[in-house]
């Protein structure tokens, strides 16, 4: 009975989030044609749009050997595959409802289904907070 209200809550919680931000996207549009929009898109260099593409993947990829890292750090072990998805799926939830309410919950979500306790994902909660800190430049940052 708990799980299945968990279970609809958290979906209610999601689709809220989601309509708004959508309802934000939409009043932040809504002075813009689609010709418009089209049009400046079309302006931006073509190498310009490589590179963005190219700089995203490369930070992608960086991000997920935090989690390589973060699980050789506790001692455990996953399949490269399901390492890649959730750190993939965590930081773009991360990146749009922000680490408590997206990378967080993702990684406890996913980590959880593949046995992982509850104190393992605050490990590496806590591995990948570290790494990230370090990665930036620590205290010069």
């Amino acid at each position: 009975m708990l799980r299945t209200v968990r279970r609809h809550w958290s979906t209610l919680v999601t689709l809220l989030i989601f309509s708004a931000a959508a309802a934000l996207l939409v009043r932040e549009l809504r002075h813009y044609s689609y010709a418009e929009v089209l049009q400046t898109v079309q302006r931006i260099p073509a190498i310009n749009i490589a590179l963005a593409v190219g700089l995203t993947v490369f930070n992608y990829a960086s991000l997920t050997a935090y989690d390589f890292l973060a699980l050789r750090a506790i001692g455990r072990r996953l399949p490269a595959g399901k390492v890649l998805f959730t750190s993939f799926v965590a930081y773009a939830a991360s990146n749009n409802f922000g680490v408590l309410l997206g990378g967080s919950a993702v990684r406890y979500r996913l980590y959880s289904q593949s046995g992982f306790s509850a104190s393992d994902v605050v490990r590496i909660m806590a591995n990948l907070s570290l790494t990230f800190w370090v990665g930036r430049g620590g205290l010069s940052a």
